[in-house]
């Protein structure tokens, strides 16, 4: 035994870094036989000291989860907001001739950020619309998002639009139980989102139906499952598979018709379209005008060697077939057009933000 008392028993430290946990465990060397201390002590003082290691190691653990659950909700709140349109899809599912219960009609989301007053919670209003009508919604409804209680999540509550009251006099108190509610979790660059409540069932509510998955990318909104029956049959009028709905860019387009007279032309510029099969008419400042239109595709192919590209089509009034396309990059920011009898240039905004008013087939009024 060493001179002025015996070998202090074993003593225990743990530490870690702010994020990585590294765990490090600091054991004096000791044992009963060389120190002051029975065996059952020395086993307490380790028993403690590995209860210390494991809250170190699971203390930044945790909180390390919550910084990137936090991060994922920005980037889901980001990814949420814009114009999504199956465009693509609706026109293959024709051009490839599939049965007609596996055609999917054309079908419109459009989700805005809505301010609020309750913290830690975001506020998004939905709207849905089919066949390129934008008078003709089959959901307007508020979307409430905001991280689960055990911070491994994201909930978002969907209720309908309130009726009577505008915009900005919302408020989160006064919605209600939610028609639906539907869990959302990170998963590489996306984020699944599962129903998690009966009433989300199917695309119109069908009893039966299978709860939709939903899928938010950076270029898409895709809901699969809508109106699947419980046995895997698809109901009657009712699309097989996802509807693909892809993010729409907003461009900005100056366009001209040339009068029939042969005496000048009209011009607009700042003129906001959807890259995603949106539409814009120009009508000629006269009595018996000429019009002119054009529409942007980006066209993705489901099959064949062909290049994906961003396309832009002239039309004429009650013509569905294009009389003349351009096409370039599919991630070009301009394109543009000459015919004579008109010309159109479009550009990919900086302000991404689309008009809330303004529905993806549009008329320009000569006079404005």
């Amino acid at each position: 035994m060493a001179a002025g008392g015996p070998t202090p028993c074993p003593s225990v430290r743990a530490h870690t870094s702010n994020w990585v946990p590294e765990v490090v465990l600091e054991i004096e060397r000791a044992s009963p036989t060389n120190c002051g201390c029975s065996g059952a002590e020395t086993l307490r003082s380790l028993a403690c000291g590995l209860a210390l290691l494991l809250f170190a190691a699971v203390e930044p653990a945790l909180a390390g989860t919550e910084a990137v659950m936090e991060r994922s909700y920005r980037e889901f709140q980001t990814l949420l907001e814009g114009e999504f349109d199956n465009q693509e899809q609706h026109y293959f599912d024709r051009n490839l001739e599939l049965p007609l219960p596996e055609r999917h009609p054309r079908n419109h989301l459009s989700i805005a950020r809505v301010d609020h007053d309750t913290e830690g919670l975001s506020l998004f209003y939905f709207q849905q619309y089919l066949d390129d009508d934008a008078t003709a919604l089959v959901r307007d409804q508020l979307l409430v998002t905001g991280l689960l209680p055990d911070g491994n999540g994201i909930r978002m509550d969907i209720f309908p639009r309130p009726e009577g009251e505008p915009q900005g006099q919302w408020r989160l108190a006064d919605l209600g139980s939610p028609r639906c509610t539907i869990h959302w979790q990170p998963e590489l660059d996306h984020f699944v989102g599962r129903a998690v409540t009966p009433d989300c069932v199917g695309s119109d509510g069908d009893n039966g139906s299978t709860p939709p998955t939903v899928l938010l990318t950076e270029s898409e909104f895709s809901i699969f499952d809508w109106g699947l029956a419980a046995d895997g049959a698809l109901p009657a009028q009712t699309p097989a598979g996802a509807f693909r709905n892809h993010r729409a860019r907003v461009f900005t387009c100056w366009m001209s018709v040339t009068h029939p007279s042969g005496d000048g032309s009209t011009f607009r510029a700042g003129l906001k379209i959807l890259d995603q099969g949106g539409r814009l008419w120009l009508a000629s400042e006269e009595p018996e005008p000429a019009v002119a239109g054009i529409k942007i595709r980006r066209v993705r192919w489901p099959s064949g060697n062909n290049r994906d590209s961003l396309v832009l089509y002239a039309h004429q009034p009650d013509q569905d077939k294009a009389v003349a396309y351009t096409w370039g990059d599919v991630d070009a920011s301009r394109i543009a057009m000459n015919l004579r009898w008109m010309q159109a240039s479009c550009t990919l905004s900086d302000d991404q933000r689309w008009p809330r008013e303004t529905p993806s087939t549009a008329s320009v009024n000569s006079g404005s």
